[in-house]
C-alpha cells in the first residue's frame, strides 16, 4: 500500500482530512518522513467531482485542432485551475492521482481521464453560467450599502439569499460531544477568573464584534490556547485566564475555515457551487482579518449579517480561521451546548510581533 501525507497538497481541506483520518507514516509521493499519512484512495471521494468537471479532449475537439493540441493531463489541471498540491515539497501528482483512481477499480469514470490531455468543455467553447461568481460581485455591493447608505433596509435584495443559504448549507460541520474549546480573558488585577464569569458576556455589556452585532452576546472560542491566547490580544505582562469549555451535546455550525473546491463534494450541482468560491474566500477573509478598533463597529456589519442569517436558520454558530494563531475561532449563538470544566491561569512574557511597510 502506497501513502499520501499532508505535505502533498496545498489545499488546507484535504490537509485536515489527512489529520483528522490519518496516522503517522513515510509518504511514498512527497518523501516527507514520519508525517500525518493516509491510502490515496480514501481521498478518492473528493477529488471524484472536481474531476468530473472536465472531459477528455478526444470527446469534443474537432480532429483538425487535435493535431495541434498541447494541453494537459488532469493533474495538471487540477494544479493549474486549483492550486491543489504543494509544489515545495516536489509531490509526484501524476503517480498521486493513478494511485488514487488505480485501475483494479475498473468502474471508477475518471480511470479514462488519467490518458488524456483534458478540458473543461464550458471553458472551451465560452459558456459560462449565468449565476457563475455571482455571490461575489454582489457581496461588494452589499458590505458597500451596508455600511454607507442603509443599515437595515436596502430597498432591493442585494444578496441572492436563496443561492447563498443553498451553497452555506454544503458547509454544516458538527462539533462532537466531548470536543475541548478554549476561551480566554485578560485578568487584569483580579487574578484567576472562575468558570462562573467566563461565559458570554451580559447582553448590556456586550460589544460589537465579528459576528455578533451590539447588545447580543455570543460565546468566541478557539481551537486550542494559545490561539484563545492570541485572539484576546494581550500585553507583556498581563495576567490572562483561559477557560476550558467542553461540548455536552454535539452543534451544528457553519464551517468557513476553507476555501477549496472540495468543501462542495457533496453537492448535487457541483460545478455552479463551486463557482462562488470567490465569494466564500472573501467572506472567511472578512471573519478572520485584523480591523482597526476605530472602524470596526462599520466593518463588522457584512460579517454580523451573514452570522445572524445563519443562526436564523437554526445553525449554532460559525468556525473561521485565526489571523493570529495556527488555530481555528468558534463563534457559538449560545453557550447551553458547552460548560466550563475549568480554568488555567498564564502571565504573558513576550509578544511577536509582525508586520510590513506601506
Amino acid at each position: 500500500m502506497s501513502y499520501c501525507c499532508v505535505n502533498c497538497f496545498d489545499d488546507d481541506f484535504l490537509k485536515f482530512q489527512i489529520q483528522e483520518r490519518g496516522e503517522r507514516n513515510n509518504c511514498d509521493f512527497c518523501g516527507s518522513i514520519n508525517v500525518y499519512c493516509i491510502d490515496p484512495k480514501e481521498l478518492a471521494d473528493f477529488f471524484e467531482p472536481l474531476m468530473g468537471i472536465y472531459s477528455a479532449v478526444d470527446d469534443f475537439l474537432p480532429m483538425e485542432e487535435l493535431k495541434r493540441w498541447d494541453g494537459e493531463y488532469i493533474w495538471d489541471k487540477l494544479q493549474s485551475d486549483w492550486e491543489i498540491f504543494n509544489d515545495d515539497y516536489d509531490c509526484d501528482q501524476e503517480k498521486l492521482i493513478k494511485c488514487m483512481f488505480s485501475p483494479s477499480n475498473p468502474s471508477d469514470p475518471e480511470l479514462y481521464l488519467l490518458d488524456s490531455y483534458v478540458e473543461r468543455e464550458s471553458e472551451y467553447f465560452g459558456i459560462a453560467d449565468e449565476k457563475e461568481g455571482v455571490l461575489r460581485g454582489q457581496w461588494e455591493e452589499f458590505v458597500e450599502v451596508i455600511k454607507n447608505n442603509n443599515r437595515f433596509l436596502h430597498g432591493k435584495r442585494i444578496l441572492d439569499e436563496e443561492l447563498l443559504l443553498s451553497l452555506i448549507q454544503e458547509l454544516e460541520f458538527t462539533m462532537k460531544q466531548k470536543s475541548i474549546l478554549f476561551r480566554s480573558r485578560n485578568s487584569y488585577n483580579e487574578g484567576k477568573i472562575e468558570c462562573s464569569d467566563m461565559g458570554m458576556p451580559d447582553p448590556i455589556k456586550a460589544k460589537s464584534a465579528r459576528a455578533n452585532p451590539v447588545g447580543i452576546p455570543y460565546l468566541y472560542c478557539a481551537s486550542d490556547i494559545e490561539t484563545a491566547i492570541y485572539e484576546n490580544r494581550p500585553s507583556i505582562t498581563d495576567n490572562v485566564t483561559v477557560a476550558h469549555f467542553e461540548v455536552i451535546e454535539p452543534i451544528k455550525v457553519i464551517d468557513l475555515r476553507f476555501y477549496s473546491p472540495f468543501v462542495f463534494w457533496r453537492s448535487e450541482d457541483f460545478e455552479s457551487a463551486i463557482s462562488q468560491i470567490d465569494f466564500f474566500y472573501k467572506l472567511g477573509e472578512n471573519l478572520t482579518k485584523p480591523i482597526n478598533p476605530k472602524v470596526a463597529e462599520i466593518e463588522y456589519l457584512s460579517t454580523q449579517y451573514i452570522c445572524e442569517l445563519i443562526k436564523y436558520q437554526g445553525w449554532e454558530g460559525v468556525l473561521y480561521k485565526s489571523c493570529l494563531g495556527e488555530g481555528y475561532n468558534v463563534a457559538l449563538f449560545s453557550q447551553d451546548k458547552v460548560k466550563c470544566t475549568n480554568t488555567d491561569f498564564f502571565n504573558i512574557t513576550a509578544q511577536n510581533y509582525k508586520y510590513k511597510e506601506l
